[in-house]
């Protein structure tokens, strides 16, 4: 569990200074200079993950159950991951409903990942993963939502072509992921229900 914890840490450590330090952060951008610091930023990310994976499957070998999730909560997940999916691709897809009228699709797609895999994954492990990804999720909009809150930007604009490709997006890389890469990566067919 150590291990995991140390990735987490990193991982999203790195991705929390605009939250913690942000006059920081941006000194040391000025001092690096973007590329520099965006170069760092992803190195810190990328050994964080590295990190983390590494000591979930550590973890999961001296596993300790927690509860026993009923298997009647599988596709609420699944649905979860698909709407986590989709909100994910808004966010980088431009023109869309989702991005202008939640304003950090990202941070609620995350949320929504990590609140159904609570949901269906028991151990001790998964509880620290997904809890702290939900966690840092849900700290981010909070912050970010109170800074920007009452400086609102001219509306974004929006085209239905944008919510199309959004949607395609998420169900596409949902499906990949769902029936293919997940067990392929991580050893569990997440869309075998039992009965």
């Amino acid at each position: 569990m150590p291990v995991l914890v140390l990735g987490l840490i990193i991982l999203l450590g790195s991705h929390s200074l605009h939250l913690f330090a942000p006059a920081w952060r941006e000194r040391q951008i000025r001092r690096m200079g973007k590329g520099r610091w965006y170069a760092i930023s992803v190195m810190l990310a990328l050994i964080g993950f590295l990190v983390m994976a590494f000591g979930f499957h550590l973890a999961a070998m001296h596993s300790t159950p927690l509860y026993a999730p009923p298997a009647s909560l599988r596709p609420i997940n699944a649905v979860l991951t698909l709407i986590a999916f989709v909100l994910a691709a808004s966010a980088f897809v431009p023109h869309n409903r989702f991005r202008a009228g939640l304003r950090h699709p990202l941070l609620i797609g995350i949320c929504c990942w990590a609140f159904g895999h609570l949901l269906v994954n028991g151990n001790a492990h998964d509880l620290v993963l997904f809890g702290a990804f939900f966690a840092w999720g849900f700290a981010n909009y909070a912050v970010l939502s109170i800074r920007t809150d009452g400086q609102e930007k001219a509306p974004l604009p929006v085209t239905w072509r944008g919510d199309v490709l959004s949607v395609l997006a998420g169900v596409a890389g949902w499906a990949l992921f769902a029936f293919w890469l997940h067990a392929l990566l991580i050893g569990v067919q997440p869309m075998s229900w039992p009965g």
